[in-house]
């Protein structure tokens, strides 16, 4: 079976309409971006919106984050009955502050009982499976131990982005510890981080034991990466195409704005295309600057 590829929960990018490209174009599994615990149990109409979902987005996972126990089992409970995702996602990695100094995300890489605690009772919480995204560590590595115990606590996939917490996304990708994890660990391991290029993707699936990677900003810059790993043909003026099938979904223009100005960034000569870009506030009109920029 090929390696899982998987694109991961991005806030303000892994809207429907994007999950619904990336399930039709290469990825195995997407994730809604990251949404709050309580406010899942708040009934917040505006985090209810980021994790619905349409059928043929699966198989897709749900993103949550908290602190509590309690708060996040519950939250699991709710979301596995009125949703019925195929994965819940609990997030011990995320960087932020304002999410670091409540004790969430990769706060919890400080408070490794807490965090154990988190992925044992939201697994048993539930039926269905729970994944936990993390890091390497907070401000250093914590080394193998604390995720071979994490990895034991009844999760039934762990993805390991290769940075600490307060590397945020700069700085090299310890790859190496993730396959050493990979290795021994009693479930998959999915690598994370890093990942920018079609080449990037197949060296690192190349080396180890993991079950596959998930691609975030890599996949924002080129939404064919999953398409171009498989070694399938993409259509001409792939930008375009991306774009057209968000807008004719319904996408709204601050998302088509982020692609576009992400999808255009490595190109030559085009800072007045990304200007143009970042001023305007209608969809249709960014789709005609980028068509021009490609068509130079």
């Amino acid at each position: 079976m090929f390696p899982y590829l998987f694109l991961a929960p991005l806030a303000g990018y892994t809207t429907s309409s994007v999950r619904l490209f990336f399930r039709l174009h290469g990825a195995d599994m997407v994730f809604s971006e990251m949404v709050s615990a309580k406010a899942i149990l708040l009934g917040s109409k505006k985090t209810l919106s980021l994790v619905a979902f349409k059928e043929k987005e699966r198989p897709i996972g749900v993103q949550i984050f908290g602190g509590d126990p309690i708060v996040l089992s519950e939250a699991a409970q709710a979301i596995e009955e009125n949703l019925k995702p195929d994965m819940i996602d609990i997030n011990m990695g995320c960087p932020v502050r304002k999410v670091i100094k409540q004790g969430y995300g990769a706060a919890l890489l400080e408070n490794r009982d807490m965090a154990l605690r988190i992925a044992h009772d939201v697994s048993r919480a539930v039926k269905t499976p729970v994944s936990v995204k993390t890091r390497t560590g907070f401000d250093r590595p914590i080394g193998l131990s604390f995720f071979l115990e994490l990895a034991s606590t009844g999760i039934s996939l762990l993805t390991i982005h290769g940075r600490t917490a307060i590397s945020f996304f700069s700085g090299e990708v310890d790859w190496d510890f993730i396959h050493r994890l990979a290795e021994r660990s009693p479930i998959p391991v999915i690598g994370n981080g890093g990942l920018k290029t079609p080449e990037d993707v197949r060296e690192k699936l190349m080396i180890g034991n993991i079950s596959g990677v998930m691609i975030g900003m890599g996949a924002v810059s080129d939404p064919f990466i999953f398409m171009k790993v498989r070694g399938k043909p993409i259509p001409d003026n792939p930008e375009v195409y991306f774009l057209k099938f968000i807008m004719e979904k319904g996408e709204g223009v601050n998302v088509v704005k982020r692609f576009a100005l992400n999808m255009l960034k490595n190109r030559f000569n085009v800072r007045r295309y990304r200007r143009m870009i970042a001023h305007s506030r209608d969809g249709e009109e960014i789709l005609k600057v980028v068509e021009e920029c490609v068509n130079v």
